[in-house]
């Protein structure tokens, strides 16, 4: 993807959410009423892998939650295995398929280009932007969260 590329997607981002902040609660919002997993990704924490955000943020909105409900929801957003995550928390979403991915599907990842500089980061390569992103703990995880990224 070319620099204008990304530009362009960068600004096309912006007009429909105001703002990377807006964006993110728009995908809390579509995955509390989907049930579709994620991968959670922190300022200062390693990822959560195939979170589910729980219904009741979907419910409160269908039944007229205004904006201070809302934003006690999203201070003390609640995922389906019963954890706890603060929005200002939340550095990127990633939606994952909702069936998860086969060990196959896994290892036909093409990871060729995960150390290739791209204008999409900034200049950064995928794998320094996973390994920034993720946090994993050994490069082994390093490189199973980066075919989890490419697949979905």
């Amino acid at each position: 993807m070319s620099k204008e590329e990304v530009e362009k997607a960068q600004r096309a981002i912006l007009n429909a959410f105001g703002s990377r902040e807006g964006h993110l609660a728009w995908q809390i919002l579509e995955l509390s009423r989907s049930g579709q997993p994620c991968d959670i990704t922190f300022f200062s924490r390693e990822a959560i892998i195939d979170a589910k955000i729980a219904e009741r943020i979907s419910i409160a909105m269908m039944y007229g939650a205004g904006p201070v409900k809302l934003k006690e929801m999203l201070d003390n957003i609640e995922l389906a295995n019963g954890e706890r995550v603060s929005f200002g928390e939340i550095w990127t979403i990633n939606p994952m398929p909702m069936d998860g991915f086969s060990a196959d599907e896994l290892a036909d990842a093409d990871i060729s280009e995960a150390d290739e500089p791209s204008d999409f980061y900034g200049g950064k390569t995928l794998r320094e932007v996973i390994r920034e992103t993720y946090r994993p703990a050994t490069d082994e995880l390093l490189d199973h969260y980066i075919r989890r990224f490419i697949a979905s």
